[in-house]
């Protein structure tokens, strides 16, 4: 029984068991990278069909409809990028099957973060998601920003690693669980010590750092223009999605009985985070960093639904992240194949990218606007559900700004696309796409236009495994 909830974390295990043999056989790194992106997606379709639920391991693993959501999501990511990557490692070819182990690794640390129940297996998890995380971001060892970018990373992710073990002893030296369920049972049983709160305190410090909350976001624009653009990408989703995974399980069943105190701590740092994201990527010229100030303005409108701590703002938050995951995708899959062709990643590279390629100009529009909250994108419909359920639950003022941010954002993506469909570049030759780079961008576009016009099958469903998870 234990080792049948694990399905999908063995079938991963095995795809990277079978890229490390490959690599090490076969004369062919095409066939490495095709047996990537087939096993990519074999993964992720076989997460469509797995739906088995229970505890593991005396509870230190959880299977329910909440973690299968999260893990389908990610190993989409994984597909997408796995895509994405294809052209990257035709120029950068040389450790294909180290770069695909390291991708693979990663999201393997996420599947089991989304299904932590209890402290240890989650830190383990979380090791394993960052020191990979750590080596992709510096994959360019040739280039010195990619190589900073990574010294950066691993810094100030051993700083965040060291808090979060500090947290947890205080909090384990205060319940006596490491267990989800027995950190819950200790607490709503008396009165609360102090050396508890100031536990929590580091943890929610810790994972900020992961999900690049202000004021623990200063790594975010460093590491995206360092890392390889598939990278970034990969980065941009992934391990944004996979620290709110586990802040949502943690939060509303270990601390469960604190959610009048932490929710209000949340609401601070979605407000702080939805501030300074958005301000900040106005005067950026870098289109890796501005998408890495973007991503920190994302952060702060999921942390919306998690302050409000119910079935809505929950199941709005979840659906928000699956929305920017079509959509941050496609943006980054436009950087991508921009960046290879141009040599460079200056927003003003991106002028007269509309005579050059219509389509890739189309999805940087549609990507952006749904970033933006423009209707009827699914951005917009991720937004009006947070929105929504924030003003039910007293958070008129978080509405308010939100709303005030959303039109700052729209206001820089606009002069993105200023440069795409207005200013005239020199060099009008057209730019030529190849297969893999038209199906990724044609998945994004069909799950950011699909579920902007019918948002309601994707959001009931995560809306009924919500309320399970909270019964």
């Amino acid at each position: 029984m234990d080792i049948s909830l694990l399905k999908l974390e063995l079938i991963l295990s095995g795809l990277i068991g079978l890229i490390f043999v490959l690599d090490l056989l076969s004369g062919s790194k095409k066939i490495v990278r095709y047996a990537a992106v087939a096993g990519s997606l074999g993964v992720f379709i076989a997460s469509l069909f797995i739906r088995q639920t229970g505890d593991a391991f005396a509870g230190a693993f959880i299977s329910d409809g909440l973690s299968l959501i999260f893990k389908s999501l990610f190993l989409l990511n994984a597909f997408i990028v796995s895509m994405l990557s294809l052209g990257f490692l035709e120029k950068n070819g040389r450790y294909t099957g180290e770069y695909f182990t390291l991708i693979f690794s990663s999201t393997l640390g996420m599947l089991l973060l989304a299904s932590s129940g209890e402290l240890i297996t989650f830190y383990i998890a979380l090791e394993l998601l960052s020191i990979s995380s750590y080596v992709l971001s510096a994959f360019q060892k040739s280039e010195q920003k990619s190589s900073e970018a990574g010294m950066k990373y691993m810094l100030l992710g051993a700083l965040a690693s060291g808090m979060l073990l500090f947290g947890m002893s205080l909090v384990f030296g205060a319940t006596g669980s490491l267990k989800f369920s027995g950190i819950a049972a200790s607490l709503s049983s008396g009165s609360v010590p102090p050396i508890a709160y100031a536990g929590i305190v580091l943890i929610v410090v810790a994972m900020s750092f992961k999900i690049a909350a202000v004021p623990f976001h200063m790594w975010v624009p460093d590491v995206y223009e360092g890392a390889p653009s598939p990278v970034a990408a990969f980065f941009s989703v992934g391990t944004k999605m996979a620290g709110f995974a586990v802040l949502m399980r943690l939060f509303l069943t270990a601390f469960g009985n604190l959610r009048s105190e932490w929710g209000i701590l949340m609401a601070v740092l979605s407000a702080a985070t939805i501030i300074i994201g958005n301000l900040l990527a106005i005067p950026q010229t870098n289109i890796k960093r501005f998408m890495g100030y973007s991503s920190i303005a994302q952060a702060g409108f999921v942390l919306i639904g998690l302050a409000m701590a119910t079935v809505t703002g929950l199941a709005s938050s979840v659906f928000y992240l699956a929305g920017y995951l079509f959509a941050n995708l496609t943006a980054f899959g436009v950087i991508i194949i921009v960046g290879s062709r141009v040599e460079g990643d200056n927003i003003d590279d991106y002028s007269g990218l509309a005579k050059r390629s219509p389509f890739l100009s189309l999805a940087l529009l549609i990507s952006l606007m749904s970033l933006g909250g423009v209707p009827p994108l699914v951005g917009f419909f991720g937004k009006l559900y947070i929105f929504v359920g924030a003003f039910e639950n007293g958070f008129a003022w978080l509405v308010a700004l939100g709303v005030l941010m959303s039109v700052v954002s729209i206001y820089y993506y606009l002069m993105v696309l200023k440069r795409v469909y207005i200013v005239p570049s020199p060099d009008t030759s057209p730019i030529k796409l190849t297969f893999w780079e038209k199906a990724s961008l044609s998945i994004c576009l069909a799950g950011t236009l699909g579920f902007g016009l019918l948002p309601l099958p994707l959001f009931n469903e995560i809306l009924s495994s919500v309320r399970i998870f909270l019964q």
